[in-house]
């Protein structure tokens, strides 16, 4: 995490319509934002090609992206509950959550951007 900024850990699927419908809006917040606000993106897909082709198809290949089925992330989901997508946690420079949203949520731009700008 990149000292002096707040992160969006956004968890996804290539497969999940609500998660791609909203990556043009996470898009143009990391572009208004990008002094102090980075985004950690983790997918769920089992087909680890269709999770590529999805983040080249949506132009979201501009921030950090993981799989839990690579590297040691497989038990990310049980830790932090994750039992749907999309689901996103905010989290501040000393790790402390910020936010959390599940599921479809227009409210959850709002909500992300205003404490941004509190931060």
């Amino acid at each position: 995490m990149a000292k002096g900024k707040i992160m969006l850990i956004d968890f996804w699927a290539s497969w999940c319509i609500p998660c791609r419908k909203e990556h043009p809006q996470l898009i143009a917040l990391r572009e208004k934002y990008k002094d102090k606000f980075q985004i950690l993106s983790i997918s769920i897909d089992e087909d680890l090609a269709k999770w590529k082709k999805a983040i080249y198809e949506d132009k979201i290949d501009i921030w950090k992206h993981l799989s839990y089925k690579s590297g040691n992330l497989q038990n990310i989901r049980r830790e932090l509950l994750v039992f749907a997508v999309p689901l996103r946690l905010l989290i501040n420079e000393r790790g402390e959550i910020l936010g959390r949203w599940e599921g479809a949520n227009e409210l959850f731009l709002e909500e992300i951007e205003q404490k941004i700008q509190k931060f």
